[in-house]
This record gives structure tokens, C-alpha cells and sequence, in this order.
């Protein structure tokens, strides 16, 4: 990604660099939120659309983070192309659009739409609000900036099941999509008055969106396929068309990156093992993650029959450990590399499944059966996702740190989708202890690709010494903060 526009404005202080971090950082916060607080509707969606099938309902969980995945890149160009205000005044009118369609939505095909629309504004908020908050702050400040940026979005992520259950519980799932409105509001009524303007580039070419629609057909082919497979059957035409549409739009996903002048992904960074060990990492973690968050609320539920309430707050120990062990690991990471802390926290994700694959039952037994893998979880997400991030540019030039952190995000979150398909096609609509078997599939098939993952992430050490470790620069214009715990 090119280093982007410059402000034309000096960097902000005082009142106005106050109403530029909050605007930012209650978008991040948003941001975060929703990629967990759908989790704990499904229930109450349910109820809500009884004829619908389950594998139709999670697409109600999964259409955000894949679109949010695949349009991340796009958006980040074009907030470069056009301004990075303008995208991100953009963003929070699409997200906002977005939750009132989803939650006024008559019928689940609407409701689907408006999450594609709050995928959109994620996707073009995600870029543009941390490159404004870099903007506007000095130099001096930008660490601490970062800091605030990341912490708001985990902080978003923690809360989302908790703040979910108890606005549905008081309510229905449609108050959850309300729920961000205010927050929303706030943001942009803060960003008009304290964001800075940029001038857009001159010349160039548009970002490839035709480019994130073949990757996004080519997720929801994959996810369909497996959605679908359990209650087709993997031989029916609909199920095979799936995957084959899938096989088919990758090849053309990935020539179109080779030829369009600003594609989604630089397909040619792959030749570099860290960036693509680590991409093909996060693709793994990324689905054991979104696969876990989605099935261990939809337990504790549905099996072990907790209020919505205590689903939601049964599932926060792991965002909360995330949130504690997120600085000493970051410190680990820079003593001792990061595959020497990714590799365990990508087991540690592994492990946390394998935990309930084992010692989980139908009898309820939070503290000794469901909290240490939670904690597990926690610990595993705030030690691999981090060194990812940083591994990704490793041996990249600072004009290519941006999209490379990009990409990597963006197979974090199509791994989420993904990991959420399995999970809906694992568990079907069984509730009750009779579909405790299938949870255990579910939990089995997940640390398998946890694990895979952790042998991705201990690839990237391989190639360590023979590759330069560039230098991280101040001056990119996106440069990729921690990236927010998902569990």
C-alpha cells in the first residue's frame, strides 16, 4: 500500500486531539463488539425465525467478518486515494445504515443484508480511524495513541457477549443492533469537528472491488459448502457446487491480484515465507478462534442451559485474559521472537478445544470443566495474534507494512467466517445433552486446526536468518496496531 496522503494540517493538541482519539477509539470499540455480540442472539434468533434453517441463521454471525474481511484492503487504498476522513465519515454512516436495516429487519434474508452493510462500515472504519489518529497526533505521543486505539477495540471485543445478553435478555436480539447506534453518533459528531483532512492522491488506479467480490464468493462457497454438508449431504449438487465455485474463483481471485495496477492482496509478497507463513497462520488461528467464540456460548446455552446472561458473562474470562497478558507478552515477543511466543499461543488456542474435547460434560462444571480452557483460549489469542501482526512484515519495506498488515487481518477474519460455518454445520439445531457428541466433534476438529496453525507460525522461523527485518517506520500511514482479541 503506498504511504498514502498527507494531512494538510499540523498535527492536533489540546480539546481537539481529545475529540479526535475518542471518535476514533468509540469506532474501534464498535468495531470490536460486533465481531462477539452476535454470538449470544442465535438463540433468540432462533425464536424469532423458527422455519429458518441453523446453517441459514449463522449466516447472520458470519456475513460481517467475512465482508469485513474481504473489503479491509480496498477500503484502506481508496481512504488513500480519496481521504481517509471522507472514508471514515463514509464507514460510520454505513455501519450505522447498516444496524437500523439489521435490526428492523421482517425477514433473515434483510437482517443478512444489513450485516453485510455493517461489514462494510467496519471495513472502511478499520484503516482510516487509526491513520487519523496517527495524523493527528505528534510524533511523541503516537505509542501511547496506538495504545488507546488497540485498547478500545479489546475492550469492544471483551464486552460484546456480556453487553449483547443483557440488552437481548432485556429485550431481543434486535436491541443489540440499536446498541451501536449512540456509540456511532457520538463518533461521528466527535469527527467532524477534530478530524484531519488530507489531500487525496493524485492519479493512480481505483482499488480492485471487483478483486474483493471474487474472495468474498469464494469464502461464502467454502462456508456454504461446509454449512451445508451435514444436512445435505456432502455429495448433493448444492453442496459440491460450493466448494467447486470456491476452486474456481480462487485461481481468478489470485490472477486478478496479479494484474490489476491496486489489488486486494500483493500476491507476489507470498514468495516471502514469514508473510505467507503467517497469513496461512492466521487463516488457521483464525478459524479455530471464530469457530471456539461461536460454539462455547452456544454450549454453555444450549447444553448446559445457562440463562443468556450467564453465556454471555460465562465467555468473558477469555477476552479478559486476553486484555491482562496482552503487554507482558508483547515484551516476550520482542526478547525472544516471535515464533518462540506464537507457536505457544497457537497451541494454547489448541489445547483450550481439547481441553472440552476431553474434560467437558453434559453434567454442568464451570469452574473446573469450561473456565480453564476460557482462560486458555484468552491466553493463547493475546500470544499468537500480535506476533503474527509482526511477522508479516517481517523483511518488508516500510511502504509495504500497511498491506501487508492488512492481509494478514484480512485472513484472520475469513478464517472467523469459515471457523463459524464448521461450527453451524458440527452442531446442526441438536440441543440439550444428546448434542453433547456433536460439540466434541466440533472441539476436535478445531484443535486440529489450531494445530496446523501452530505449524505454520513455527515455519516462519525457518526462514528468519535469511531474511532482512526491516525496520518499523513512524511515517506509514497505517501501521498495524495489536490486534484486538477475538475469543
Amino acid at each position: 500500500m503506498p504511504d498514502g496522503p498527507q494531512t494538510d494540517e499540523e498535527p492536533a493538541t489540546g480539546e481537539r486531539l481529545t475529540r479526535t482519539r475518542w471518535s476514533v477509539g468509540l469506532a474501534a470499540f464498535v468495531i470490536g463488539m460486533n465481531v462477539t455480540m452476535m454470538n449470544v442472539a442465535v438463540a433468540d434468533l432462533r425464536a424469532s425465525f423458527p422455519d429458518a434453517r441453523f446453517t441459514t441463521i449463522g449466516w447472520v454471525v458470519s456475513a460481517y467478518t467475512i465482508v469485513f474481511g474481504a473489503v479491509l484492503v480496498p477500503a484502506g487504498r481508496l481512504a488513500d486515494r480519496i481521504g481517509r476522513r471522507t472514508v471514515y465519515m463514509a464507514g460510520l454512516a454505513a455501519f450505522a445504515t447498516g444496524s437500523v436495516i439489521a435490526g428492523c429487519s421482517p425477514v433473515l434474508w434483510l437482517l443478512v443484508i444489513g450485516r453485510v452493510a455493517q461489514g462494510v462500515g467496519a471495513a472502511c472504519l478499520a484503516p482510516s480511524a487509526m491513520a487519523l489518529l496517527l495524523d493527528a497526533t505528534p510524533a511523541r505521543e503516537r505509542a501511547a495513541a496506538t495504545s488507546f486505539y488497540a485498547g478500545a477495540a479489546a475492550l469492544g471485543t471483551a464486552s460484546g457477549p456480556s453487553l449483547g445478553a443483557l440488552l437481548i435478555d432485556a429485550s431481543s436480539w434486535r436491541a443489540a443492533f440499536f446498541l451501536g447506534l449512540p456509540v456511532v453518533l457520538v463518533a461521528y459528531l466527535l469527527g467532524q469537528r477534530s478530524l484531519p483532512r488530507s489531500a487525496p492522491l493524485r492519479g493512480g488506479a481505483l482499488p480492485d472491488l471487483l478483486g474483493s467480490v471474487l474472495v468474498m464468493a469464494a469464502v461464502v462457497g467454502v462456508s456454504f459448502g461446509i454449512g451445508q454438508g451435514r444436512p445435505w449431504g456432502w455429495t448433493h449438487p448444492g453442496v459440491v457446487g460450493g466448494f467447486v465455485a470456491a476452486a474456481v474463483l480462487v485461481p481468478l481471485f489470485v490472477q486478478r491480484c496479479r494484474t490489476h495496477p491496486s489489488p486486494v492482496m500483493a500476491v507476489g509478497l507470498f514468495r516471502q515465507r514469514s508473510f505467507a507463513g503467517a497469513n496461512g497462520a492466521a487463516l488457521m488461528v483464525g478459524t479455530a478462534i471464530g469457530g471456539a467464540s461461536l460454539a462455547g456460548v452456544l454450549f454453555l446455552r444450549d447444553v448446559w442451559g445457562y440463562s443468556l446472561v450467564g453465556a454471555g458473562f460465562g465467555a468473558l474470562p477469555a477476552s479478559l485474559a486476553a486484555i491482562a497478558v496482552a503487554r507482558p507478552v508483547g515484551r516476550l515477543g520482542v526478547r525472544f521472537g516471535e515464533v518462540a511466543v506464537g507457536v505457544p499461543g497457537a497451541t494454547g488456542i489448541a489445547l483450550s478445544v481439547l481441553w472440552y474435547r476431553a474434560l467437558v460434560d453434559a453434567d454442568a462444571n464451570y469452574w473446573l470443566g469450561y473456565f480453564p480452557g476460557n482462560l486458555l483460549m484468552g491466553v493463547g489469542v493475546a500470544a499468537v495474534l500480535p506476533m503474527l501482526a509482526t511477522a508479516v512484515v517481517r523483511g518488508l519495506g516500510s511502504d509495504q507494512f500497511s498491506l501487508a498488515s492488512a492481509t494478514n487481518r484480512t485472513f484472520l477474519q475469513l478464517g472467523n467466517g469459515i471457523g463459524i460455518a464448521a461450527v453451524v454445520a458440527f452442531i446442526g439445531a441438536t440441543t440439550g445433552p444428546e448434542a453433547l457428541a456433536d460439540y466434541r466433534q466440533a472441539w476436535l476438529a478445531l484443535g486440529v486446526v489450531a494445530l496446523v496453525g501452530a505449524a505454520a507460525v513455527a515455519a516462519i522461523g525457518r526462514a528468519r536468518e535469511a531474511e532482512p527485518v526491516a525496520a518499523p517506520s513512524s511515517t506509514s500511514p497505517l501501521p498495524s496496531p495489536a490486534p484486538e482479541p477475538s475469543a
